[in-house]
């Protein structure tokens, strides 16, 4: 963790950082107090690999939507897997947040349905409730 926390001291303060983690074993309270004291965010990922987490470490909240490799070819240009009721979810829990303090980004894999572009149009959607008024995020 040490090496970490000497890489994040680093960084010019300018910018703004996310922290993807692979390793289950790093999601402590320890790991994130070492972001928060960073000001680094921790990337919520939506993945077969990782479990879900929804720590905020920062006024910055990053999604990953990753989804499977082993269920998706995500080079077929077309949608391969249903994922609504999955952005449903996570319409839910970032939705509260777009009228907060937090900035919420976000980025579609071509693992999770297979084709991005109809994720983004699905939780746009979602999170504007349809409407045709210009996008939260």
């Amino acid at each position: 963790m040490s090496d970490l926390a000497d890489f994040l001291n680093e960084l010019p303060e300018s910018n703004r950082y996310v922290v993807e983690v692979r390793n289950e074993g790093l999601l402590n309270e320890e790991f994130y107090k070492l972001l928060r004291d960073k000001v680094a965010a921790l990337a919520w990922v939506d993945s077969s690999n990782m479990p879900t987490t929804e720590q905020v470490t920062t006024d910055l909240l990053y999604v990953r939507w990753e989804g499977d490799r082993k269920k998706v070819n995500g080079t077929l240009g077309k949608k391969e897997a249903d994922k609504s009721e999955g952005l449903r979810v996570w319409a839910e829990k970032i939705k509260p947040d777009l009228n907060g303090d937090l900035q919420v980004y976000g980025y579609f894999g071509k693992y999770y349905s297979g084709y991005p572009p109809s994720d983004v149009n699905l939780l746009l959607k979602m999170l504007t409730n349809g409407s045709n008024s210009k996008p939260l995020i």
